[in-house]
């Protein structure tokens, strides 16, 4: 009797593994079955458009007018409109990497340096104005330095004895018709300071002058 009991029992052990072994794998198949993804289907492109052109599209793909190749265009792509270009970014990786942005306007490049610095005269741009005779300066329209002046603006007029002697000899060669005596004091005159010009104007006036002008020779 007793070993009756014990070949029931190990039936009816058994007969219940067998039944939740067949239950589970029921239940493992079913939620298989469930949580399955069912492959999409391929999507295919409405059109081909020009990277550079979107107006410019193809039923097949191929090139652009300009050399590029045309990139399809899906009806996802259609719905998104201009926008499916944009570059997004995570507002985390923004913040990150310093994005910032700020309204388009115009304004220097560079904020205002105030600093302290040293003007010097050019020298390359300088001009040495001197006589070549002694006297005296007795009208000096430039008077302060810095002032600007011009190529040919009247500098000075100085008195010069030496200058108005030589100036009478000339008119005296040239009286007397002595051209070896003219050429003397013709380079007389120059040697002092007196321009070709001036000796022109000298001899046709005839009369000497007893201010010498000085011009500026440069801007």
């Amino acid at each position: 009797m007793r070993n009756t009991k014990l070949i029931l029992l190990a039936a009816t052990f058994g007969l219940g593994l067998g039944a939740g072994a067949v239950v589970m794998s029921l239940a493992s198949g079913s939620a298989g079955q469930a949580s399955g993804k069912q492959p999409s289907a391929e999507r295919k492109p409405l059109y081909w458009a020009a990277p550079m052109d979107k107006s410019y599209r193809s039923d097949s793909p191929g090139l652009s007018p300009m050399g590029m190749e045309l990139i399809p265009v899906y009806a996802d792509d259609e719905s998104e409109g201009d926008d499916r270009n944009l570059v997004r970014i995570n507002p985390a990786v923004e913040n990150n990497i310093g994005v910032r942005t700020a309204i388009v306007a115009t304004s220097e490049a560079l904020p205002a340096v105030e600093t302290v610095g040293t003007v010097q005269i050019d020298d390359d741009n300088t001009s040495v104005v001197d006589v070549r005779t002694e006297g005296w300066i007795e009208n000096m329209p430039v008077k302060a330095i810095g002032d600007e002046v011009r190529k040919g603006q009247l500098l000075f007029q100085i008195y010069s004895r030496p200058l108005v002697s030589a100036q009478d000899e000339y008119l005296q060669a040239t009286r007397m018709g002595n051209q070896n005596l003219i050429t003397a004091t013709k380079s007389r005159l120059v040697s002092l300071g007196m321009s070709n010009r001036a000796i022109e104007s000298l001899k046709e006036s005839g009369q000497s002058e007893r201010l010498l002008n000085v011009y500026s020779p440069r801007s």
